[in-house]
């Protein structure tokens, strides 16, 4: 958090990709675009303003709980999905 100057309070998703640092929903739109088909076409919202974006993000945020749940445990992905994540030697640290 020091060596990109991330507040402590932040309370957002942040992506660090490539050297360069994403916050709410430039980082949301970076993670989908990412992703494979149908996630990635997600970042054609680029279109939308920041601001309007980041809004938008927020309202979800605070809601996602009233929407989708909440668990007290999260799930391991299995085998076939691990692909998905980065490894240790992925990460910059």
């Amino acid at each position: 958090m020091e060596k990109y100057n991330i507040p402590a309070d932040s309370d957002s998703v942040i992506l660090i990709y490539d050297g360069k640092i994403y916050y709410e929903s430039d980082a949301a739109l970076k993670i989908s675009s990412l992703l494979h088909f149908p996630w990635n076409v997600a970042k054609v919202f680029r279109i939308i303003p920041l601001k309007l974006r980041n809004r938008i993000y927020k309202w979800v945020a605070r809601n996602r709980y009233k929407w989708f749940g909440k668990s007290n445990s999260c799930r391991v992905p299995s085998p076939e999905e691990q692909k998905f994540f980065p490894g240790p030697d992925d990460l910059e640290c």
